[in-house]
């Protein structure tokens, strides 16, 4: 009997294992999980020395953070894998950096001259004292996502998963020092910016010690890949801003119009249940492109292959991931953060259904890029930012609180990333017939 159970098990296991993306996903979904599993054990501490609108504050500066993060290099970071010689790739990163350090002074600027105006008109008041972290923030995000992606094509990816650990490390330290010393809230966001920081100060020290950058760089080089890759900052870039604000402008939305408690609540529901499954799919998502991009390189047919070979992966795994957000997610709000959290369970089985469907078709987005098809991908990133924002908004309009937003917001994500998945398969099936 026991024999019976165990075949199934193993064959299962040894199916997966067999496949180098696979080996690779579990390289950084598993250090991201293990990340967040610092993150989570931490909490309660972290919970008890905040308040929840401190984590308001912070919920409002991440979620303006990261709607920018991925035009802070004008989406060129994405063309890294694309190229067959690491020279050309040399300069694409060259080319990113340089973009990530001018949108950082570029950021400052703007903050000098119109920042309090602007968070006035957001109605997000509350990060006027706090606007100078924007920058510093952004820098290290920019860098990290930019050297990222080198380290994907040259296979760093032990070297990705230990950055991501260390982040973590770094954000627990720093939270919980600074709370303890009373200093709220902006010790939360310090344990951002620092984690930031040393993570991608990290990844730079092993680019610099394994690859020859500095001796392979050519300003000529340069130009011409950022013309021949225009097509990143003109339509990457723009879809990537919409789709950020379609997952991070609920935050500013609910701190805008119902408080920043409001919003702490649903950023503690992100740190639980969304979280780890966003990171888990951007870890996919990291091995996809360039798995996918060497798919492409040879074959459309091999493209057309790996995107079902994923597909079938993500929705084996969200079936375990479901049960875990909607059933033991809301167990951990009042237990283990205190009664002051216990409404954030409400707010994680509202959101489940919807961080599912975007665990599975977020990381097969990139399809979209590979095969150069990004102009779809604007068009679709629009509609959906359009929808996403009516779906914030028309509630408070008929004057339904905080959890009516949400839950309208996640069935029209849902639906929308159900439509998503079937046009990124079409794309693909018409390229394979050109």
């Amino acid at each position: 009997m026991n024999f019976k159970v165990n075949v199934p098990v193993n064959k299962l296991r040894e199916r997966f294992l067999k496949h180098k993306s696979f080996s690779r996903i579990v390289a950084l979904a598993g250090s991201t999980a293990l990340g967040q599993v610092l993150i989570l054990l931490a909490s309660p501490i972290v919970t008890r020395l905040y308040t929840p609108d401190d984590f308001g504050v912070l919920s409002v500066f991440i979620s303006g953070l990261l709607i920018v993060i991925p035009a802070s290099a004008l989406r060129y970071e994405l063309a890294i894998p694309l190229p067959a010689e690491d020279d050309t790739a040399i300069n694409i990163l060259a080319l990113s950096s340089i973009i990530v350090v001018i949108a950082s002074c570029f950021t400052c600027l703007v903050l000098l001259f119109f920042g309090d105006s602007f968070l006035s008109w957001c109605n997000v008041e509350i990060l006027k004292p706090y606007k100078w972290f924007l920058p510093v923030s952004l820098f290290g995000a920019g860098m990290y996502q930019v050297l990222s992606f080198w380290a994907m094509r040259k296979k760093y990816f032990k070297n990705i998963a230990k950055t991501r650990i260390g982040q973590s490390v770094w954000l627990i330290m720093t939270q919980v020092v600074l709370g303890i010393f009373k200093i709220r809230p902006e010790g939360l966001l310090f344990g951002d910016i620092v984690s930031r920081i040393v993570g991608s100060g990290r990844l730079a020290v092993i680019t610099l010690k394994e690859d020859n950058i500095i001796d392979r760089l050519d300003w000529c080089k340069i130009k011409n890949v950022m013309w021949r890759y225009r097509k990143f900052p003109i339509l990457s870039s723009s879809a990537s801003l919409l789709n950020c604000a379609c997952l991070y402008m609920p935050s500013i939305i609910l701190a805008a119009f119902y408080g920043t408690k409001t919003a702490g609540l649903y950023l503690l529901a992100q740190r639980v249940a969304g979280s780890p499954l966003q990171l888990i799919g951007n870890a996919v998502a990291q091995v996809y492109i360039g798995e996918a991009a060497e798919a492409a390189k040879k074959d459309l047919k091999e493209l057309y292959i790996l995107f079902f070979k994923f597909f079938k992966k993500l929705v084996f795994f969200s079936v375990f991931l479901f049960v875990g957000v909607f059933i033991f997610g809301p167990r951990l709000c009042a237990v283990v953060f205190g009664e002051n959290w216990a409404d954030t369970s409400m707010f994680i089985r509202i959101m489940a259904p919807m961080l599912i469907f975007q665990f599975i078709v977020s990381p097969l987005s990139q399809s979209a890029n590979i095969i150069e098809k990004q102009g779809v991908q604007l068009i679709m990133d629009i509609i959906r930012f359009l929808f996403a924002f009516a779906a914030l908004v028309v509630p408070y309009c008929y004057g339904w609180d905080g959890f009516g937003a949400i839950m309208v917001y996640s069935f029209v994500m849902m639906a929308i990333y159900i439509v998503h998945f079937f046009i990124y398969r079409k794309l693909i099936t018409k390229a394979l017939r050109v």
